[in-house]
């Protein structure tokens, strides 16, 4: 295995701070659908006019998608947040070993 060089740790990072876009994204559409998926459950039941019967099941419908969207955008919240933890402390990881000098590896000749 050979050492990594510049430009293979600045795609990586740029690649993590991309992933990390990306799930932050998604998890911004999640939201979105998470209030309007809750704010259909305020109808009320009269507007269902002959289909009042359906009412019942159609708020649960709402309720459920509510609770899945939620969870499913704090996820990939979490995951986006991870990824920019990973991004940020392996930049200041190679920024401190960039400050050194010689590394470890190229000390020992070992990789």
């Amino acid at each position: 295995m050979t050492r990594p060089s510049k430009d293979n740790i600045r795609v990586s990072l740029d690649a993590l701070r991309y992933e990390a876009d990306r799930w932050e994204l998604v998890s911004a559409q999640l939201a979105r659908v998470q209030d309007y998926s809750a704010n259909l459950q305020r109808r009320p039941g009269l507007e269902f006019g002959i289909f009042f019967g359906a009412y019942g099941d159609y708020d649960a419908a709402c309720v459920k998608l509510a609770e899945v969207t939620a969870g499913g955008r704090d996820e990939t919240l979490r995951i986006a947040t991870t990824l920019q933890a990973v991004a940020k402390r392996y930049a200041a990881e190679e920024e401190k070993n960039a400050k050194l000098g010689t590394s470890i590896h190229e000390k020992y000749k070992k990789w």
